[in-house]
C-alpha cells in the first residue's frame, strides 16, 4: 500500500490485528451468548428471533473488530465461531428446532454466497484478461503459466499434506495403510473457489498515494485461472485415477441420504453364525411405514370422515407408487403399468355401461350423457397412449388436460347457477364409480384371470380412487370445510403415529440402522411440524 516495507512495523501490525481480533471476537461472543441466555430465562425463545440473532452475530463481530478496533474481522469471527461451538449451549438441548433451523439457514446462506463469488468472478475476469493482454510487462502465455504453476503448487501441497496425515493416522490408530491414490483423489477434488476469490478481491483498488494497485489484474487473472484449471482438471482426471469399482457420483443430497450400512456397520459381527435380519433401503422403509399409516387410517375410517380418509389414502398411495417405481427395474415397472392399464380398461367399461344405463332410463339428460361420454373418451385415449412416450404425445396430453381443466372451471361456474346440472353430474360420478368397482370385482373373480399375478397395489389404488369419487360426488349440503379440515388433521395424526411405531418396529427387528431410524423419525417430525403450522395459521 505504501511502497515501503518495514519488518518491525509489519510484525507489530500482524500481532496487533491477530491478538486484538482474537480478543474482540472472544469477548463479543461471550457477551452475545450471555445476552441470549438472559433472554431465554425471560422466556424469549422464539426460533425465528434466535435464528436471526445467530445469523447477525458473525457480521456484527466482524464489523466491530474492523471499524472500531482496526483489527482482523476474520480472526474475530473465526474465534467467535469456535467459542460458539465449543461452549456448552443449553439452547441446542432445549430447542432442537433452533439448531435445525439455523443449520439449514446457514446452508442456504453459504450456498448463495458461493454463488455470488462466482458471479463476481464472471464479472471481473473479462476486465482482468483484457488488462493482461494489453500489459506490456507480461505476455499472456506467462500469465497462463503462472496460473498453472500456482495450481500445481497447491495440488502438491494438498496431496503431500493428506498423505502425511494418513501416515500419522496409521501410526497412531493402526488403521489401513496410507494410500497415495486416495491422497491424489482428495487433492484433485479439492477445487479452489470461494476462498481464492475472496483473498484476491480483498486487494485494494488503489495504494495510499491514490495510484492503481500494482498488478492487481494479474493477481485476479491468476486466481481465476487456478479456479478454472482445478475445475477442468478434476472433471477430466478423477474418472482416470478413481478405482475401477468406484460408486456413482454422489451429490450433497445423496450423501445425506446414504444408507448407514455404506458408512459403518457395527451392529453385528460378520463372523457370527446368527443370521442377520434383512436390511431395508430408505425407500423400502418409507413404503413400509406409509402402508402402516394407510392401515391405521382405514381402521379409523367412519361414515362421517370417509372423504378425508380416502383423500389421505390416495396421497399416501401416490407417494408409495413413486418410490416403488424408483426401486424396480424397467421390466417390473412395465409389468405393473400393463396391469394397471388392463384394470383401468375394465373400470372404464363399467363406467360406460352405467352411463348408458342412466341415459336409457332417462335419469340424465342428453347433454349430461354426451359430456360424460367425452370424459370417458379422453380417459380411453390416455390409456391408449400409456405405452408411448413421444414428446408430441406428451404435449398433446398436457394440452388436453389444460383444455379439460378450463372447460371444467367454466362448467362449475355454470353449475353454481344451475343446481340441476350439478346434481346430474354428481349422479353420473356416483353411479359410474360404483359400476367401475363392481366391474373390477367381477373381472377379478373370473377363472381365466390370474389374480395372484396382478399388482395388488394397482388394484387397491383403483378401488380407493373410485371410492373417493363416490364420496366427492355426494351432496354438498352436508359438507363442511371446517369439519373436513378437522377430520383430515385427526387422521394425519393417526397416520403419523402409526409411522412412528413402524420405525421402532423396524429398528427393534434389525431391519434398519440407528442412522436410518433417525432419518425416518426426522421425516415424520417434519410432517408433524407442517401439520402444526397449518393449524396455527388457521
Amino acid at each position: 500500500m505504501t511502497g515501503v516495507f518495514s519488518l518491525s512495523q509489519a510484525t507489530g501490525d500482524f500481532f496487533y490485528i491477530s491478538i486484538v481480533g482474537l480478543i474482540v471476537g472472544a469477548v463479543l461472543m461471550l457477551l452475545i451468548q450471555f445476552m441470549r441466555d438472559v433472554l431465554r430465562r425471560q422466556g424469549i425463545n422464539d426460533v425465528i428471533f434466535n435464528t436471526v440473532l445467530q445469523i447477525m452475530t458473525p457480521f456484527v463481530i466482524y464489523f466491530i473488530a474492523e471499524d472500531v478496533f482496526h483489527a482482523s474481522g476474520v480472526i474475530a469471527a473465526v474465534t467467535a465461531g469456535i467459542i460458539s461451538h465449543t461452549r456448552n449451549n443449553h439452547l441446542i438441548e432445549d430447542l432442537p428446532e433452533l439448531h435445525l433451523v439455523t443449520e439449514k439457514t446457514w446452508d442456504i446462506i453459504v450456498y448463495l454466497l458461493n454463488g455470488i463469488v462466482f458471479v463476481i468472478l464472471g464479472d471481473e475476469l473479462p476486465t482482468a484478461t483484457s488488462h493482461i493482454i494489453k500489459n506490456a510487462q507480461f505476455k499472456t502465455w506467462q500469465a497462463v503459466a503462472y496460473a498453472f504453476g500456482a495450481w500445481v503448487v497447491l495440488l502438491v501441497i494438498r496431496v503431500v499434506w493428506i498423505y502425511i496425515y494418513q501416515l500419522v493416522a496409521q501410526w497412531r490408530k493402526k488403521t489401513e495403510k496410507a494410500s497415495f491414490r486416495i491422497s491424489l483423489l482428495a487433492g484433485l477434488s479439492g477445487v479452489r473457489g470461494a476462498v481464492t476469490m475472496a483473498g484476491v478481491l480483498s486487494l485494494p483498488l488503489v495504494t495510499a498515494s491514490g495510484a492503481a494497485f500494482p498488478q492487481r489484474s494479474l493477481a485476479l487473472f491468476i486466481s481465476a485461472g487456478v479456479i478454472i484449471i482445478s475445475l477442468v482438471v478434476a472433471v477430466i482426471t478423477l474418472p482416470l485415477v478413481s478405482p475401477d469399482d468406484a460408486q456413482p457420483l454422489q451429490t450433497r443430497a445423496s450423501l445425506s441420504d446414504m444408507d448407514a450400512d455404506d458408512l459403518v456397520d457395527t451392529d453385528e459381527d460378520e463372523d457370527s453364525d446368527v443370521p442377520k435380519a434383512p436390511r431395508l433401503t430408505d425407500d423400502q422403509s418409507r413404503i413400509y411405514i406409509m402402508r402402516l399409516a394407510i392401515n391405521a387410517i382405514e381402521e379409523h375410517r367412519r361414515q362421517e370422515n370417509q372423504r378425508a380418509a380416502y383423500d389421505l389414502i390416495l396421497d399416501y398411495q401416490f407417494m408409495i407408487r413413486r418410490m416403488e417405481a424408483k426401486s424396480k427395474d424397467d421390466g417390473a415397472i412395465q409389468r405393473v403399468a400393463n396391469d394397471e392399464v388392463a384394470l383401468r380398461r375394465v373400470c372404464l367399461t363399467g363406467e360406460r355401461q352405467a352411463i348408458e344405463r342412466l341415459f336409457e332410463h332417462h335419469q340424465i339428460s342428453k347433454t349430461g350423457y354426451q359430456l360424460a361420454m367425452k370424459r370417458l373418451a379422453r380417459s380411453q385415449r390416455r390409456l391408449n397412449q400409456a405405452d408411448q412416450a413421444s414428446l408430441t404425445l406428451i404435449i398433446h396430453s398436457w394440452w388436453l388436460w389444460l383444455k379439460h381443466t378450463v372447460h371444467r372451471i367454466i362448467q362449475l361456474a355454470r353449475h353454481q347457477r344451475n343446481p340441476k346440472v350439478e346434481n346430474e353430474r354428481q349422479l353420473i360420478d356416483r353411479e359410474s364409480a360404483k359400476a367401475a368397482i363392481k366391474s373390477l370385482s367381477k373381472y377379478l373373480g373370473r377363472e381365466d384371470v390370474a389374480t395372484a399375478e396382478l399388482d395388488k397395489q394397482a388394484i387397491y389404488h383403483l378401488v380407493v380412487f373410485y371410492r373417493n369419487r363416490i364420496e366427492r360426488a355426494k351432496s354438498d349440503d352436508s359438507f363442511s370445510r371446517e369439519a373436513y379440515a378437522t377430520q383430515v388433521n385427526k387422521l394425519r395424526i393417526v397416520g403419523l403415529g402409526a409411522q412412528r411405531s413402524g420405525v421402532q418396529t423396524l429398528l427393534e427387528a434389525g431391519n434398519i440402522t440407528w442412522q436410518m431410524a433417525g432419518r425416518l423419525r426426522q421425516y415424520i417430525n417434519y410432517s408433524e411440524n407442517v401439520l402444526m403450522m397449518g393449524e396455527d395459521e388457521e
